[in-house]
């Protein structure tokens, strides 16, 4: 009687230490990382007012996706040239929706950061 008492004291237990659904999924993106990257060059070479910026080889971009899937607040890792960024911020905010990131069921805003190499 005392081992069928312990064993459901430390079945019930064990579980309220495990819960099963704190689980963290990152957003999606349509198509995939690679149309993803399609995009954001598109976005990055569609010409505007005649603007000629050069463009580092690679460079890492960080930007968030809020509860809705749209893409916002983008910044460049390590570069500091405002005319640069307004351009990245522009080509992040054309985006196509993302699937948004979840946790435990329930949409949440989350931080993406992805490498572009524009050879």
């Amino acid at each position: 009687m005392v081992k069928y008492f312990l064993t459901i004291f430390l079945v019930l237990f064990l579980t309220t230490l495990c819960p099963g659904q704190n689980r963290q999924i990152a957003p999606l993106f349509p198509g995939g990382v690679s149309e993803l990257k399609k995009e954001l060059y598109h976005n990055l070479s569609s010409k505007s007012k005649g603007e000629k910026i050069s463009y580092p080889v690679s460079f890492r971009l960080n930007f968030s996706v809020d509860k809705r899937g749209k893409a916002f607040n983008a910044s460049i890792y390590g570069i500091d040239d405002p005319v640069l960024m307004k351009r990245v911020s522009k080509a992040v905010k054309k985006l196509s929706r993302f699937k948004p990131g979840r946790a435990n069921g329930k949409p949440i805003r989350c931080d993406v950061s992805i490498e572009l190499d524009l050879k």
